[in-house]
């Protein structure tokens, strides 16, 4: 059930047949270097979740697209918007589909720029009484170990490497949207690998502003030559079950949001 396609009507009796969970998936526009689409972030998430929804029944949210990458933005093609604007963007959202019934919210990323972001909003919804509850993964923008199997398996048959643009995001693109690959374009491997200009610091375990860009000042990092849109079937097969799962557990939850309804009641009322 697409969010978008739906009438009205559909959407209020989509409901019940959804168990109240609606998933957003979750990206960015920006460079991948010359060969994979800009939009392939949020892309390649709602296809995972479009997938999953074929396994267990919820409502698909569009792409959201509005990605944290105030880090990126020397690269041509880039959206970046305001790390503030992503943060109130994605509170008003939840609750304006919470506000339409569905009141279980799985978000599912696949931009590693918008991790900060997400940890920043999940806290921050402790600060308000809500009516929803919100649920993201502890895997982050892998979706989880199944999917993580799947990439070791393109890398360790290709010998491409699974950094930005390399060779896991290269299969799905492959797998998923090969109209928009363009194969011959890839950049060499050598402009994959980080810069020796940040080694220092990253080495100390310390991070600074622009670090991305100290590393990989080509805006990529990875390879994936030798990858087919075979290995990014089964990548993409394992995301789809992995978010199953995820809905199914959310859907026999009981106890999260009594539990958030306990913590604010004490917020309001501090006592030993």
């Amino acid at each position: 059930m697409r969010w978008n396609e739906m009438t009205a009507r559909e959407i209020v009796e989509a409901r019940e047949k959804c168990g109240g969970v609606c998933v957003v998936p979750m990206g960015c526009i920006e460079r991948h270097g010359d060969h994979l689409p800009v939009g392939i972030d949020y892309m390649k998430a709602w296809h995972f979740v479009d997938r999953a929804a074929e396994l267990e029944p919820f409502m698909v949210f569009p792409g959201w697209y509005l990605g944290s990458l105030s880090d990126c933005t020397f690269a041509p093609g880039t959206i970046a918007f305001p790390l503030e604007i992503c943060v109130n963007a994605l509170e008003a959202l939840c609750s304006e589909i919470a506000r339409n019934g569905f009141k279980k919210i799985l978000l599912i990323n696949s931009h590693g720029g918008n991790e900060p972001m997400i940890q920043y909003f999940m806290q921050r919804f402790c600060e308000k009484d809500r009516d929803y509850m919100v649920y993201y993964p502890t895997h982050s923008f892998y979706i989880s170990k199944g999917m993580v199997e799947a990439r070791k398996k393109l890398d360790a048959e290709t010998g491409s490497t699974s950094g930005h643009a390399g060779g896991y995001e290269t299969a799905v693109s492959l797998h998923l949207f090969p109209q928009c690959v363009k194969m011959e374009m890839q950049l060499p491997r050598e402009e994959g690998i980080s810069d020796k200009r940040s080694e220092y610091m990253l080495n100390a375990g310390l991070k600074v502003p622009a670090w991305w860009f100290a590393a990989h000042p080509h805006h990529y990092g990875g390879f994936g030559k030798d990858c087919t849109a075979e290995h990014g079937k089964l990548i993409t097969e394992a995301a789809a079950k992995d978010i199953a799962e995820y809905v199914r557990a959310i859907k026999a939850d009981t106890t999260t949001m009594e539990i958030f309804r306990e913590f604010r009641e004490k917020t309001r009322h501090p006592e030993l």
